[in-house]
């Protein structure tokens, strides 16, 4: 390979990687955009159907999700998840 292929490549393997990481920060923001978050909701409808009880199982996702840290830690811990244990969370 010439030295100009070689830098074509590099720079198409940059702009990829800098596209996937704009992706996915538009896709954590609008994630992020509702009020309430997506275990508030769960626990709502699951209050509709069933008995109410706060308990350490829900404490544990929080703290698992860390929906009460800030947002860029919610993205490091979201996107480290996707590309260490390829987890893409659970659909509700």
């Amino acid at each position: 390979m010439n030295m100009k292929t070689l830098r074509f490549i590099l720079t198409r393997v940059l702009l990829a990687g800098f596209t996937l990481w704009v992706i996915s920060v538009v896709a954590f923001v609008v994630m992020e955009l509702p009020e309430e978050d997506a275990i508030d909701r769960y626990y709502s409808e699951l209050c509709r159907r069933f008995e109410c009880y706060r308990d350490e199982y829900l404490d544990a996702v929080y703290d698992y999700y860390g929906l009460d840290r800030p947002l860029y830690v919610r993205y490091g811990l979201w996107i480290s998840r996707i590309v260490f244990k390829s987890e893409f969370g659970r659909s509700i």
